[in-house]
């Protein structure tokens, strides 16, 4: 991905780390749907995407169901244990 918007379409190169990047020879384009500068390329134009956070929030909250809930609670067990423990110490504990 290059750096100029203009050519954020494009798959470019740069000869070391602090150097700007440039086109390469033959311009090869990136592929519908890769991410760009602006958001994601279609047909070679990098195209903006605007996306509120209502709209964001909105994506997460369909693709929650309880075998997610479930795998995201076994993957993080100690957390679950250390927050569970917490809701029923410091009540407690007043």
């Amino acid at each position: 991905m290059c750096d100029i918007v203009a050519d954020a379409c494009k798959r470019c190169c740069r000869k070391s780390l602090n150097k700007t990047c440039f086109p390469v020879a033959h311009n090869d384009i990136l592929p519908d749907g890769t991410p760009c500068i602006q958001g994601f390329c279609n047909k070679g134009v990098c195209e903006k995407t605007i996306q509120d956070v209502v709209e964001r929030f909105w994506d997460i909250i369909e693709d929650i169901n309880i075998n997610n809930v479930l795998g995201f609670l076994r993957d993080n067990i100690v957390g679950v244990v250390v927050l569970s423990t917490a809701f029923i110490w410091i009540p407690a504990s007043c």
